[in-house]
């Protein structure tokens, strides 16, 4: 069983998201939160395997968010997930730590195969 963390302040969005993770990989448990600060809180009960994070997060950003997850966990996969397909985004998405980075206009299937080579990766540590 996997599990992961949804980090998203679009509630419309992080359920639909939520939705399609859990028909997508039935062996997953999907939390979410709505803030950078709420994912911190659960991050210590759920110890997800994976993170989804939007960038524009109330209080602090996703970047920091996914820099102290980092910290906390060095194992749990991390996703930058956001509307803005910035250059300046995706080396910040390097610079924090993050596994991949995706904008929210990108295909659903290449978001889909991103999480599970990261599951894989996972998988095969343990």
């Amino acid at each position: 069983m996997y599990r992961s963390l949804l980090v998203e302040d679009n509630a419309e969005f992080r359920s639909v998201l939520a939705c399609t993770l859990k028909s997508e990989f039935h062996n997953m448990e999907v939390g979410e939160a709505g803030s950078g600060e709420d994912a911190l809180k659960l991050m210590q009960d759920r110890q997800p395997d994976l993170v989804l994070l939007d960038v524009q997060l109330p209080g602090i950003s996703g970047f920091e968010t996914a820099q102290l997850i980092r910290h906390c966990n060095h194992n749990v996969k991390v996703i930058i997930l956001t509307g803005h397909d910035l250059p300046e985004y995706k080396a910040a998405s390097l610079k924090c730590g993050a596994d991949h980075f995706f904008s929210k206009n990108d295909p659903l299937h290449e978001i889909l195969a991103a999480i599970r080579q990261l599951l894989n990766t996972t998988a095969n540590r343990n």
